[in-house]
């Protein structure tokens, strides 16, 4: 029996021209649509985190209401430093910034399973 179309078509094709879907992660709170415009627009931030050669500019009550570890640094009202930055050396960028969104917005997408497994293990070390 001759194998079928979609079997020929998926053997014949290069695994660069095949697109994945990014994954998203859903399940959060999402904060109100104001919230997430300032996030977007980066109005009224008082905070940045740097990781991997991304600046994250954000707002620290929303981060630390989604962060355990965050609320521990910011809780007594003093900043991590006097220039504003918190630098986060074990995460990459794109985690980080995955995660910051999913604290606002809900829901994150990655590209794919490496960047999955570095925005889950960020997300557990920002708690």
């Amino acid at each position: 029996m001759p194998p079928s179309k979609r079997a020929r078509a998926q053997s014949g094709a290069s695994s660069s021209a095949v697109l994945e879907k990014p994954i998203v992660i859903s399940g959060g709170h999402v904060q109100a649509s104001r919230i997430i415009a300032k996030y977007r627009s980066e109005t009224q931030v008082d905070a940045q985190l740097r990781a991997g050669g991304i600046t994250v500019r954000a707002h620290r009550l929303v981060l630390s209401a989604g962060s355990d570890y965050l609320e521990s640094l910011w809780g007594g009202g003093d900043w991590a430093d006097s220039t504003g930055t918190l630098a986060l050396e074990a995460m990459s960028g794109s985690a980080l910034q995955a995660v910051c969104d999913f604290i606002y917005e809900g829901e994150c997408r990655v590209a794919d399973a490496d960047e999955l497994l570095d925005t889950l293990e960020a997300a557990m070390y920002l708690q």
